[in-house]
């Protein structure tokens, strides 16, 4: 894909995104479906959500394209395509009607499921993971998959901050995937992801006029773990690990802590570190964000330097880096939440 098609397909992903957001907005204003405050939420006054549909209808679009045009007609790919779309019907019904937690799962475990064992498959995209590799660990990759899908629902519980992860998490996998000599179907369908989250994002900064919803959300936490093997699959394990970092401790660490304190997994709450620095004053989640901003930097930084230093060492060093950045990032956010407690 040349330059100029690349920059097309990614002003198109953001001007189509910012476009349907916009009129979700008023369409969900309408109809009423607003998201109103709960146990978990840092917002009080009803919103409108679920426009995390246009990022994914967006996304649908631009891949659709890459596998019809760019020759990327993969059985991994055609398997995402299908996953995606499954995960967002699903997470649609369950932003109008809950569905309980078993269905939800079991739709999430096919998909993943599904798409990891496509990759033994893989021909055309160098996507391929050694046999032997996917049986052993196919257990453990399926459970780390479900958690990457799940916790990034977990995280959207303030203004902006999936949207700013996204492109972040995005841009850097596509600057090592791109370095390395991956096929550029897969830099230009990150890219084109990442235009599709600035697009939505223009509406969700704070103060959000919008939320994402699980129709959003769960399905970019899907490709994210996606994403992950994608980069492993290139050696690129340490990038793989480090570029979701500010997410993955945030909500790693909190489910070890509450699980430690015999609270109940399933309830609704608020003690994530980014929760709990924000608060309830949308004013304060800007401050926020720009922290997670500064932190998926800083990890995209160490993800070029393990591509720089290339082999086991270089990806070392990046976790390394990854690990310190992320300490640095939840010590921060704890700050901020004990300058926000009077």
């Amino acid at each position: 894909m040349s330059a100029f098609l690349l920059f097309l397909l990614m002003a198109s992903s953001f001007i189509l995104s910012w476009g349907m957001t916009w009129v979700m907005i008023a369409l969900l204003e309408h109809s009423g479906r607003l998201d109103h405050p709960n146990e978990r939420s840092s917002h009080i006054i009803p919103t409108p959500r679920g426009a995390g549909l246009a990022i994914i209808v967006v996304f649908v679009m631009a891949m659709s394209m890459i596998i019809t045009t760019g020759g990327a007609r993969d059985p991994v790919m055609l398997a995402l395509l299908v996953a995606v779309l499954m995960l967002a019907f699903v997470s649609w019904i369950d932003d109008r009607r809950p569905l309980p937690w078993r269905v939800r799962l079991s739709v999430q475990s096919v998909a993943v499921a599904g798409t990891l064992g496509m990759f033994a498959a893989s021909t055309t995209l160098p996507l391929a993971l050694p046999v032997p590799f996917l049986l052993i660990m196919a257990p453990f990759l399926i459970l780390g998959w479900l958690w990457v899908t799940n916790l990034t629902n977990f995280m959207d519980g303030i203004d902006g901050i999936v949207g700013v992860e996204i492109i972040a998490f995005s841009t850097g996998s596509a600057l090592c995937l791109h370095l390395v000599g991956a096929a550029p179907e897969l830099v230009a369908l990150l890219l084109a992801l990442a235009a599709a989250s600035a697009g939505f994002l223009w509406w969700n900064w704070p103060p959000a006029k919008i939320f994402l919803g699980d129709v959003g959300s769960i399905p970019l936490g899907f490709l994210i773990g996606f994403f992950m093997l994608v980069l492993v699959s290139h050696g690129l394990w340490g990038a793989a690990l480090a570029l979701p970092a500010t997410f993955l401790a945030d909500a790693t660490l909190t489910l070890f802590l509450r699980f430690r304190r015999g609270e109940r997994l399933t309830e609704a709450h608020r003690h994530h570190f980014y929760q709990r620095a924000a608060g309830l004053e949308r004013a304060h989640h800007q401050a926020v964000i720009l922290r997670v901003l500064a932190a998926d930097a800083a990890l995209i930084i160490a993800a070029l330097i393990g591509v720089w230093m290339k082999g086991w060492i270089g990806q070392a060093v990046t976790v390394a880096l990854a690990a310190i950045i992320a300490i640095l990032f939840l010590a921060g956010l704890q700050r901020l939440a004990h300058l926000r407690t009077p």
